[in-house]
């Protein structure tokens, strides 16, 4: 059995499709290991219906629940809470932060 394959999840895994959209975010987040509010912005990647890839300036440790708030193309802000599942570095300062939408 080959579990490389078994893990790996495609486009045909997903339950919701992604679409490359670049939108501005900013996010806040409870540190409870720190004590403090900590805020933060960047840009999507791609969203789905189910959650969004951010990339951001600053480590979002996962299971961490953010305020997250994305601006659209005509101006807007649509407000959500969302769930972190898993943030990677992917430059000096850069994080790819894979996040699940709990209210939309």
């Amino acid at each position: 059995m080959n579990t490389k394959a078994t893990k790996e999840k495609g486009p045909q895994n997903r339950r919701h499709p992604r679409k490359p959209i670049r939108a501005n975010v900013t996010y806040h987040y409870e540190n409870v290991r720190l004590n403090r509010l900590m805020t933060g912005s960047g840009f999507t990647m791609n969203l789905s219906k189910g959650g969004a890839l951010i990339r951001i300036e600053t480590y979002l440790p996962p299971l961490s629940e953010i305020d997250l708030h994305i601006q659209t193309s005509d101006g807007r802000i649509v407000k959500t809470k969302a769930r972190v599942v898993h943030c990677k570095r992917v430059a000096f300062n850069r994080y790819d932060a894979g996040v699940q939408f709990l209210t939309v």
